[in-house]
């Protein structure tokens, strides 16, 4: 049997990712509630497999390295950004570890709505960081200096 990683493509898994957050934005609209928390849980698994699989595929793949070939300046901004996305993987593991707590409802719906508000907007701030690099490339390419 093939694993996961032998079939899926970064694009794949950001197109992925980024399902997965439209439907936790739409929970986060309706506010948490235990049933919302319930089908939280498998949203946030299938987010996380879906990111650190996209980060591993990118690292493996040296999905920069061409990139990098091109523009060796730019190493310390794909590092950043590298970074960024393990953090993300990182940080989104120990929210979703967070529903487990042992604490009244009320509490955990309201602090798993602000942690989860904080990581979405994270995820957009690194997004815009991304597509800036991939811009400043292109442009760089068409305008002659690369």
């Amino acid at each position: 049997m093939q694993s996961t990683l032998a079939v899926r493509q970064p694009q794949q898994c950001t197109t992925l990712t980024w399902l997965l957050v439209g439907d936790i934005r739409e929970m986060l609209q309706d506010h948490l509630d235990e049933e919302a928390i319930h089908w939280l849980r498998p949203i946030l698994d299938a987010l996380i497999t879906a990111m650190c699989e996209q980060s591993e595929l990118t690292s493996r793949e040296g999905w920069y390295n061409d990139l990098l070939g091109s523009f060796p300046h730019l190493i310390s901004r794909v590092a950043r950004i590298e970074a960024e996305q393990n953090e993300l993987c990182k940080s989104l593991r120990e929210l979703r570890n967070g529903i487990e707590r042992d604490i009244p409802l009320d509490r955990l719906a309201k602090e798993l709505e602000a942690d989860l508000k904080s990581w979405v907007e994270l995820l957009a701030r690194h997004s815009r960081r991304e597509a800036v690099l991939m811009q400043d490339v292109w442009y760089t390419e068409i305008g002659g200096e690369g």
